[in-house]
């Protein structure tokens, strides 16, 4: 068997491809289930049997593969090269793999942007939105949050605990949507984020609808306005892979957000806590006509390292400017336009109090005379999380580092523990809370004489991370 022809592959795809086999845990994640097709897809144009169902990457084969890996140091592929000599896995089946992770598609709604107008209206926001698109109101909703808050409790099916839950967000929307859109709850068990997010997409897609998410343990609901993905989402087939997806979220400042999908699936659409009727299930609120969902590995990170220790600053900067082209963000045409002249700005360094390993991500602005965008980036891996643009005029970080411990000095003087000098050094620090449910808006955390104190970024100063209460705040 001949050396395979590798060196046609983009970086972006190379990348793709080795993320993919290198999370692979079994066999069948590569080879997939017949006779689903997918999640390799055969190149039609290259080394095809026509007539023949599924000739891709066989079970046997990516047993193979997995063999291989397993015996590389690290336990990893770093290389395309080393997918040379595998029995049977000749050019075709690698021209497969480049056809499959070449392929991109995205669809983004026009949602205008609503701010929750109280602490605990996510969910009136969501369903203002969602209506302003389906009417075509144009930011101008001719049903204002507190009439939508009053229907959703007609329709509560939980305890009265809850803001909004499931069933109420559905049955505002069922109440005041155009007759052709028919909402109702759709939910997967706690460790299947994928088949809710996919019934989601489709959702949008195939009904031109933007559905609702049940997001940080149950404590926010958001609007999901856009996806991009191998193909268009259609869950009569199992072979598109999600790549990102872009949320409208009503909390404080009404933000956008684009979500890398593997962090989607392990940080965001996290299983829900409240109640028991949607307890520790994946919450979206989609069209009923929507096909029942299959259940399809989420696409994997493209980590750019082996995650043993934190990236530098340099290292940071250099992953989140490939991240631009790996996501296809620099021919989208809201990020070109707010790209245009930027560089990128120096990194800064947040601890995740949600997860319990491996808990730091940057934050990287690119920067023209203020912040326009910002890339998250793992702090370990190096791979893309997530992006927001940003349209305050002062950027994404209000409050600086120093001017966070004088406010934090000026708090404490009322308790008569006001020296300067023994409040130490804040840093930043996120959890989605009451305080910010935005990971590009962390908190200050410091410390004086024991007693921790966190500064946001509108200034205002807590003694400890409040969650949201149940159905969102």
């Amino acid at each position: 068997m001949g050396e395979l022809h590798t060196a046609y592959v983009v970086p972006n795809v190379a990348n793709r491809i080795l993320d993919f086999l290198n999370h692979a845990k079994t066999a069948v994640e590569i080879a997939g289930k017949e006779p689903v097709r997918g999640p390799v897809l055969d190149d039609l144009a290259k080394g095809a049997r026509p007539g023949i169902r599924g000739y891709d990457i066989g079970l046997t084969v990516a047993k193979r593969i997995l063999i291989k890996r397993n015996s590389l140091a690290g336990k990893v592929f770093t290389d395309l090269s080393q997918l040379n000599g595998i029995s049977y896995f000749g050019q075709d089946k690698f021209d497969d793999l480049a056809h499959t992770f070449s392929r991109y598609w995205e669809r983004f709604l026009a949602v205008n942007r609503l701010e929750q107008e109280t602490n605990f209206y996510c969910g009136s926001a969501s369903a203002q939105m969602i209506l302003d698109f389906l009417h075509g109101w144009g930011g101008a909703p001719v049903i204002d949050q507190d009439d939508i808050w009053d229907t959703i409790q007609g329709h509560v099916q939980e305890d009265d605990d809850w803001a909004t839950d499931p069933p109420g967000l559905a049955g505002v929307l069922n109440d005041e949507s155009p007759d052709e859109n028919v909402w109702l709850v759709y939910t997967t068990g706690e460790f299947l984020p994928d088949p809710a997010t996919k019934k989601a997409a489709v959702t949008m897609n195939t009904y031109d609808a933007p559905p609702a998410a049940l997001i940080n343990d149950g404590d926010h609901w958001v609007v999901i306005s856009g996806v991009t993905a191998t193909e268009a989402p259609s869950m009569e087939s199992a072979a598109f892979i999600i790549y990102t997806i872009r949320i409208h979220d009503p909390g404080i400042g009404s933000n956008v957000r684009e979500i890398a999908y593997h962090t989607w699936c392990e940080n965001v659409l996290t299983p829900n806590t409240w109640g028991t009727t949607y307890k520790d299930k994946h919450v979206c609120v989609v069209d009923p006509k929507v096909p029942k969902a299959k259940n399809v590995r989420p696409a994997m990170p493209n980590r750019k390292t082996k995650g043993n220790k934190l990236i530098t600053l340099a290292d940071a900067k250099r992953y989140a400017l490939e991240a631009l082209d790996d996501y296809h963000l620099s021919d989208r045409e809201d990020y070109k336009k707010a790209l245009v002249r930027t560089t990128p700005g120096k990194p800064i360094l947040v601890k995740n109090l949600k997860k319990r390993r491996k808990r730091f991500y940057y934050l990287v602005p690119f920067v023209k005379d203020r912040t326009r965008v910002v890339l998250m980036i793992d702090g370990y891996y190096g791979n893309y999380l997530g992006s927001s643009i940003v349209d305050k005029p002062k950027g994404y970080i209000d409050i600086s580092s120093s001017k966070a411990r004088n406010i934090a000095h000026k708090h404490l003087e009322k308790f008569k523990r006001g020296n300067l000098a023994k409040v130490r050094k804040p840093w930043l620090v996120w959890k989605p809370c009451r305080e910010t449910r935005d990971p590009f808006s962390p908190m200050w955390k410091t410390e004086v004489e024991g007693r921790r104190r966190y500064v946001n970024q509108q200034g205002e100063v807590s003694s400890r991370i409040n969650r949201e209460k149940k159905g969102g705040m």
